[in-house]
């Protein structure tokens, strides 16, 4: 074992950017990525006297040729190292093999004053938002990023000059994040022994993979981007997949050359967690210099189940500490779950080396009715930044063909406006990038809300959801008519808190957030079962829907409705084999998926009354429901009014209700909405400025000036064809 040489980089670097060292290394080993064949670290001592040891890695070059990336030389070994103060850093190296242990002589470097902002952090005055070191705010805006990896097939040549060309686009527009699936399928440094990829199995890494991903960091190092790096998919390695093409993936199984059995031993798995340590040591030694490193994040869409959320707790609280201890730039921690156990996920957020609270959506076909009450209720619950990492249409919407009436980009643009107005830490995260984002051009989707969120003071420390109140026509329609209203559901996997809702004379109903997508069973899932009533008050007779999309379960699925007390519809929605539309077996759970796509209606007289709705099948029934004829077209204003706001000012979108994808689908002609005026609540007295924006250019259209007395100002809203932003300054 011998370290021949030792090649800096430079003799300094600034404060926050990479300094390398590469090494001319001879000893023996098997396996390069195995720390107990080989361990090559770096000891750094800076200026302040604190030390830190870091880990080396094995590095191949390529080049980018007509025929592809190839390999340039003959792999040698690195290591990386951000210094995070001016001043002068000693080092020294050592390496360990079978034959014993060597340690190079020490030497220094310079880091020079800081060109940058630095890492990124919690922030500190406003814990639900994020900031760099320097102390200035940092918003997330951006999407997914990935290209799919074959089994069996060659890497493709332009996959590395695709993933450039979707950071490039989305930084020319305003975007500056990125969350990058570094697993199975898609662009993993990992995976099972495979000859076309040149895939080794467990526990050793993807060389060329690797260095497109150093790529990838030099350019959002270049285009002022972060990144949040995906190490492992769930659906491949824990979640029981269950088609075939996923469970090749799973490089943990002895069948696809991994040390397990059966995917129930993942997570107490000695072997399993020896391997994954070895993973996040070397991620950490190849990437965590990079200050565009944003947050690693353990797994993709992890199902938690309550009967294993002890071992899959332990293993994230282990995890996330040993990752913790590896990493002296400190990098954010996240993880995203899926569906399992609410209180379970709840224990693993709560977990003191898990920083940002990451969930996927794909519930909502109207993002400005979903995202407030979905954003607001998980910071409410868990008082920590929190992101959707991935949205996008609902899987059945998807199949129908949903995409086609969407060629703008109107599901992205109103999710990334509605997800950064409800106090998330950064925009929803849309997942359909190869065939959406970039086979549409849809980049510049970005521009208006960049611009406008860095007049947003993320940091103040009291920005909280606006409060509105009487919204209202500047001129009411001459002519009355009564319209139909939508009582938006929320799908997600636990017990509704409150389960009565009055539906006021504009169609909103108290605490919407709480009104669930599904209707639970009596069977399955007692614990969340909750079934709602709602109060109405109808001027005129009105019709009361129940849409059911989808029932799960197995055998009889009723669902009944109760009018004041009085059972007036019983409809046997069955789930299993052949029923309804289509139908698709879940064998692990013993249930089937049936698609019915009904409307279920019954008849309410005028005046006050009480409908009670349940499902009395084994598991659940998908939801959405309408009232017909509800509502006066002087009492609906077809304007929506979200956003955040604190004594000093307000910043708002401000959105036609029928400019989404869904009145789209439905074919809704979308008609301006005339001036209109709502009371914003709890700003401090005197006199505000008001600019209101294009929310596609990202400027300023208009300027006008109000006042606030008493807690309230009266904001005068001009036309609305599609939807406007809105800052009011003191």
């Amino acid at each position: 074992l011998a370290i021949n040489s030792i090649e800096p980089s430079a003799p300094s670097v600034p404060v926050y950017e990479k300094f390398e060292l590469t090494l001319d290394l001879t000893g023996t080993w098997d396996n390069p990525f195995d720390p107990t064949q080989i361990d090559v670290q770096g000891h750094f001592t800076s200026p302040d006297g604190r030390s830190v040891a870091l880990p080396g890695f094995l590095y191949q070059e390529y080049a980018l040729t007509k025929a592809g990336e190839q390999p340039v030389g003959t792999p040698v070994w690195k290591l990386r190292f951000a210094p995070q103060m001016e001043g002068r850093y000693e080092y020294f190296v050592t390496a360990k093999d079978r034959s014993g242990q060597v340690k190079s002589a020490k030497a220094s470097f310079q880091a020079v004053a800081p060109h940058s902002e630095g890492f990124i952090r919690i922030a500190r005055r406003s814990p639900l938002y994020l900031q760099f070191a320097s102390g200035a705010p940092y918003f997330p805006i951006g999407t997914n990023c990935f290209t799919h990896t074959a089994v069996g097939q060659p890497l493709k040549g332009d996959r590395l000059p695709r993933l450039r060309r979707y950071i490039t686009a989305l930084t020319a527009n305003g975007a500056n994040y990125i969350r990058l699936r570094m697993d199975s399928w898609w662009v993993a440094i990992e995976g099972s022994p495979d000859d076309a990829v040149g895939y080794l199995g467990v526990g050793t890494f993807h060389l060329r993979t690797a260095w497109d991903v150093d790529q990838l960091f030099e350019l959002a190092r270049a285009r002022d981007c972060s990144i949040q790096l995906c190490l492992y998919n769930a659906n491949a390695h824990v979640n029981n997949p269950r088609q075939r093409w996923r469970q090749v993936y799973n490089l943990f199984l002895k069948k696809n050359g991994g040390p397990l059995d059966s995917i129930d031993e993942f997570w107490t798995s000695p072997e399993v967690a020896r391997l994954v340590k070895q993973k996040l040591r070397y991620v950490v030694a190849r990437w965590g210099y990079s200050r565009n490193l944003m947050a690693w994040e353990f797994f993709n869409e992890v199902v938690i189940p309550e009967k294993r959320a002890p071992d899959i707790v332990a293993w994230h609280e282990e995890m996330s500490r040993y990752l913790r201890s590896l990493d002296p730039w400190e990098h954010l921690i996240t993880n995203s779950p899926m569906g399992g156990s609410f209180a379970a996920s709840a224990r693993m957020w709560a977990l003191p080396n898990i920083d940002v609270v990451q969930v996927h959506s794909y519930s909502f076909t109207d993002m400005g009715a979903g995202m407030p009450g979905f954003c607001g209720q998980a910071v409410s619950q868990y008082r920590k930044a929190f992101i959707v990492g991935e949205f996008g249409l609902p899987r059945k919407v998807l199949e129908s063909g949903g995409l086609k009436v969407d060629q703008d980009g109107l599901h992205l643009h109103n999710g990334i406006w509605a997800s950064a107005l409800s106090g998330c830490a950064g925009t929803a995260m849309h997942w359909y990038i190869e065939n959406y984002v970039d086979g549409r051009n849809l980049y510049s989707c970005f521009r208006g809300l960049s611009a406008f969120m860095k007049e947003v003071p993320i940091l103040s420390g009291d920005l909280q959801p606006v409060k509105t109140r009487a919204l209202r026509y500047v001129t009411p329609p001459v002519e009355e008519k009564f319209l139909d209203v939508a009582l938006m559901g929320r799908a997600a996997f636990r017990r509704a808190q409150v389960n009565r809702f009055t539906v006021h004379a504009d169609g909103a109903i108290n605490d919407a957030e709480e009104l669930g997508g599904y209707l639970w069973g009596v069977v399955s899932h007692k614990d969340l079962r909750n079934p709602p009533t709602f109060v109405v008050n109808c001027r005129q007779p009105a019709q009361f829907v129940i849409h059911v999309g989808t029932v799960v379960g197995n055998g009889d699925n009723p669902i009944r409705a109760y009018l004041d007390g009085k059972l007036v519809l019983d409809e046997n929605l069955r789930a299993g084999k052949g029923l309804g539309e289509r139908s698709k077996e879940i064998p692990e759970y013993a249930n089937w998926h049936t698609v019915y796509n009904r409307d279920l209606a019954l008849k309410v007289p005028a005046g006050e009354h009480e409908i009670r709705v349940e499902n009395l099948g084994k598991d659940r029934a998908e939801v959405s429901y309408k009232l017909l004829g509800y509502a006066s077209n002087r009492d609906v204003v077809p304007v929506r009014v979200m956003g955040l706001s604190h004594a000093a000012g307000a910043y708002l979108w401000i959105q036609n209700v029928n400019n989404t994808w869904q009145a789209r689908w439905d074919g809704i002609e979308l008609e301006p909405v005339p001036p209109t005026m709502v009371d914003l609540l709890g700003l401090g007295e005197g006199e505000y400025r008001v600019e209101f924006w294009d929310t596609v250019e990202g400027r300023v259209t208009s300027r006008a000036k109000a006042q606030a007395a008493q807690g309230k100002l009266t904001l005068r809203i001009p036309q609305v064809t599609t939807d406007i932003a809105c800052i009011v300054r003191r």
